[in-house]
């Protein structure tokens, strides 16, 4: 009876905890939102976002993660980034995400020019001055079980808009608006061994274009920032061992990604077919469950050195508390997702380095998600 007694007063104390860490994170969510509209200027002037890239979704943690996610079995508010680990969910669930990014400002406009609207508002929002915007925006509804996982996007947008020298402006426009489903399943070969495949399926909107803003003022200028289209289908097969019996719990990851169809091709925003390898080790821990990830992917065009395609991080996860964190070239990242009952929220920080003549340029970016378990 002690025991029992000891045990309701321990399970007492985590609900108040867990209410009281949710309401702390919602007040940092307000805040961050609040800081990020006041200060969109100065954060995004100087570098892209460390964890935003011109194509493919992904969630908050995965950003966190500097999306080095391959080795790991469950990501709480994605899909497995491997489909060989779709096996190894223990967990059923159907959920709902929305993500921002700041500088949302300028989602309208993007999303006009996208839609092939060239107003005068939206080319003043993007092209005003000679600071640089860059924002994201999505939304998915996802569902994951043993056997077979998906997602439907509806609406992923992202927006990079730059103007450099004052005198004569040039500009530079990379904006993509993205839907589409994505399913995965996967196979337990052995004790240890496990394969699968994932299928996507995606239509974009896309506009890249580097001009020179008198040109916008010309008849030949306004073809400049006419979409273009683009039907996508990949399939893209994972393998995933797991070494059991040992005291860190390592796993290796293999993923063929980029695979598939593309209509048109364009080599300028395209990934080629790669092997993207990953690892991650377990450490035990007295409390909850940790683990370190080590990934070698592309993730954009602009990667071409062997340093810039390493990804390391980190995840914590103690019941329904998620602490995340990320290093590569592209910047550094920490991230926090908390869920309680059918609620979840958030928070992302990220930060870039741009490393001029004289010195080096520090740009932060903060990502806000909110979900509804179904």
């Amino acid at each position: 009876m002690r025991v029992i007694h000891k045990n309701k007063i321990l399970f007492d104390h985590l609900i108040k905890f867990n209410r009281h860490l949710f309401m702390i994170l919602i007040l940092i969510t307000q805040f961050s939102v609040e800081a990020s509209s006041t200060s969109d200027e100065v954060s995004l002037s100087s570098s892209k976002n460390a964890r935003t890239f011109f194509q493919g979704y992904s969630s908050l943690l995965e950003k966190s993660l500097a999306h080095s996610c391959l080795g790991l079995t469950d990501i709480a508010d994605s899909l497995p980034c491997n489909p060989a680990t779709v096996p190894l969910i223990t967990k059923s669930d159907l959920s709902a995400e929305g993500l921002v990014s700041n500088g949302y400002q300028a989602v309208k406009s993007t999303r006009s020019l996208l839609s092939g609207d060239i107003t005068q508002e939206s080319v003043d929002t993007l092209f005003k001055g000679s600071s640089q915007i860059q924002i994201e925006g999505n939304s998915d509804v996802h569902f994951k079980s043993p056997h077979l996982t998906g997602r439907y996007v509806p609406l992923s947008i992202k927006g990079l808009s730059v103007v450099r020298n004052i005198a004569n402006p040039e500009a530079q426009i990379q904006a993509i608006q993205e839907s589409g489903f994505k399913f995965q399943s996967g196979y337990k070969w052995s004790k240890n061994f496990y394969f699968g495949l994932q299928v996507q399926f995606l239509e974009r909107k896309y506009i890249n274009k580097q001009f020179l803003l008198v040109e916008l003022a010309t008849a030949a200028g306004k073809n400049l920032l006419i979409p273009q289209k683009q039907s996508v289908t990949t399939f893209e097969p994972g393998l995933y061992y797991k070494f059991s019996n040992t005291f860190l719990k390592p796993a290796i990851s293999l993923l063929i990604a980029n695979g598939g169809f593309y209509q048109p091709f364009d080599k300028e925003i395209n990934l080629p077919t790669e092997a993207q390898f990953g690892f991650a080790i377990s450490p035990p821990i007295y409390w909850g469950e940790f683990n370190l990830t080590l990934d070698y992917k592309t993730l954009s065009v602009e990667d071409k050195e062997l340093s810039d395609k390493i990804h390391s991080g980190f995840l914590y996860k103690f019941g329904s508390l998620n602490l995340a964190g990320g290093l590569n070239t592209h910047g550094a990242s920490s991230g926090v997702f908390y869920s309680i009952e059918k609620i979840n929220a958030g928070i992302l920080y990220s930060t870039s380095r741009t490393s001029l003549e004289k010195e080096d340029i520090y740009s932060q970016t903060v990502y806000i998600q909110v979900g509804w378990q179904i």
